[in-house]
């Protein structure tokens, strides 16, 4: 059977290599390099060790797992070839090298034996010359995969192999979507090298106008004010230091206040104010820490809980994206999310999921909408109509009798009708009524107004008055 022989090179030259990992570079051939740039290669060289570099790929840059997949491809033909071949990479081969990950995935696949010969970690190199403990939270990330930074960073970042001033360009670029320009990072270059070791400090922006090498390190500190100092800042508001009122709250007093948030994050967004979004998605935000302190005080569920559940929902919910399903609409994805959702109930009407929490408004549409899309509908917007015209009368033949829960039955039903059309000529019932609210608002604001500059209060003037006022409102609104 084939065999491949994954070794370590340890942080700096000869002193960082194991026993273990020097039996192999001078006994098995051939011997394979991520790269040459290291000074353990200098030993190599002085023992007329024959190796081949993969320097060259790094120059092509076309994504690091294509240049990867190369090197361990061409790793596993010598091995199979040859019946063994040797892959050495700087530091550890289990550590942030993921050219190593795919030589093993790669080599499973084929049925070829592979052993690991570690050597001294970088990353101990690194975070000895920044003084930084791990334990408050590092993230490696190796610069050919700055891409898959997808927003601000929650731990402090250690960017390795920043080799040359492009990847260093492309890494800055990278991190000043989520950083200012002016950001403090510090690179380190040749760390754990006695007498080459070097530490700078310097803004952001400046990254690339500096000399590298494949043993350059790039770290960069995180921003606080993040969600982990949000988490913080509930768990001390819920201590024996913390709020009062804060302490007292639990599940059920929260609900009207995320009820609440949830609105007042509608109304931001139908503002149109940016600032107002952001603020009013901060307060929502909020009670989900709320809550996830609660329930981690409980001993019921975190936060990590939280987004865990979710994650996977989202995940399960999208097999047309993280799965072999192909569905090329809107209306595909809405039957099949709909679909799994029915799945993922057990039991029970298919109703009895729907609209819980919302508003009776919201629940009603989304109730009619499901209950559409199960067959149970009229033809056309006709009927939906003439239904609202029958409550009306039913409404007109009960409210003379004076029972108030007959009258309340009767409103339902042309709440309920009226949901029906609008949804028919596709309104969001709650979006309508929310604007129109709005415009009451509005015209209501004009006659007090007119009030305040002819003095008094609404008792000094009749209902033809106000209404005259009312009517000049609209107009105003019509034409604004």
């Amino acid at each position: 059977m084939s065999k491949v022989y994954l070794v370590g090179l340890g942080p700096g030259g000869r002193e960082g290599l194991t026993l273990g990992a020097v039996e192999i570079l001078t006994s098995i051939a051939p011997l394979f390099l991520r790269t040459a740039e290291h000074p353990a290669v200098s030993y190599l060289q002085r023992e007329s060790i024959a190796f081949h570099s993969f320097d060259a790929l790094y120059a092509r840059e076309t994504g690091y797992d294509k240049i990867y997949s190369e090197m361990a491809a061409q790793v596993l033909e010598a091995a199979r070839r040859e019946g063994q071949a040797v892959y050495a990479v700087p530091g550890h081969p289990l550590a942030a090298e993921r050219s190593v990950q795919l030589l093993l995935e790669m080599a499973g696949e084929e049925g070829i034996e592979t052993e690991v010969r570690g050597g001294g970690s970088f990353m101990e190199a690194v975070l000895t010359a920044l003084r930084l403990d791990p334990a408050r939270g590092v993230t490696f990330l190796d610069a050919l995969e700055v891409e898959s930074l997808r927003s601000l960073p929650l731990h402090d970042l250690v960017i390795y192999q920043v080799f040359n001033p492009r990847a260093a360009s492309r890494v800055k670029l990278k991190l000043m979507d989520f950083f200012p320009d002016e950001h403090p990072v510090t690179l380190v270059q040749q760390a754990g090298i006695p007498g080459r070791e070097a530490v700078r400090r310097l803004p952001l922006f400046e990254v690339d106008r500096q000399g590298m090498d494949a043993l350059t390190s790039l770290y960069v500190p995180r921003i606080p004010g993040g969600l982990d100092k949000l988490l913080e800042v509930m768990e001390i508001l819920r201590g024996e230091k913390g709020c009062p009122w804060d302490r007292e709250q639990d599940y059920r007093s929260l609900r009207p206040y995320v009820i609440e948030e949830a609105y007042e994050v509608v109304e931001a967004v139908n503002s149109g104010v940016e600032e107002a979004v952001v603020e009013e998605l901060g307060d929502l935000l909020l009670q989900v820490v709320f809550y996830a302190q609660i329930g981690r005080e409980k001993g019921d569920f975190d936060f990590l809980d939280i987004t865990r559940a979710i994650t996977e929902k989202i995940i399960r919910r999208h097999p047309h994206v993280f799965g072999p399903l192909r569905l090329s609409t809107p209306e595909e994805v809405l039957q099949t999310w709909e679909e799994i959702k029915e799945e993922e109930v057990e039991g029970g009407s298919c109703l009895e999921d729907v609209g819980r929490g919302m508003t009776a408004l919201l629940k009603a549409f989304k109730l009619q909408k499901k209950a559409a899309g199960l067959g149970f509908d009229w033809p056309k917007v006709d009927g939906a109509l003439e239904k609202v015209y029958e409550e009306l009368e039913e409404l007109k033949r009960v409210y003379k009798m004076g029972v108030l829960e007959k009258i309340e039955d009767e409103m339902g039903d042309i709440f309920f009708a009226l949901v029906n059309v609008a949804r028919f000529l596709g309104v969001d019932p709650e979006v309508a009524l929310s604007r129109t609210n709005n415009k009451f608002c509005q015209r209501f604001a004009y006659i007090e107004e007119q009030i305040k500059e002819r003095g008094g209060d609404f008792s000094r003037y009749t209902l033809e008055e106000l209404d005259t006022w009312w009517e000049k409102a609209k107009k105003i609104n019509k034409n604004q």
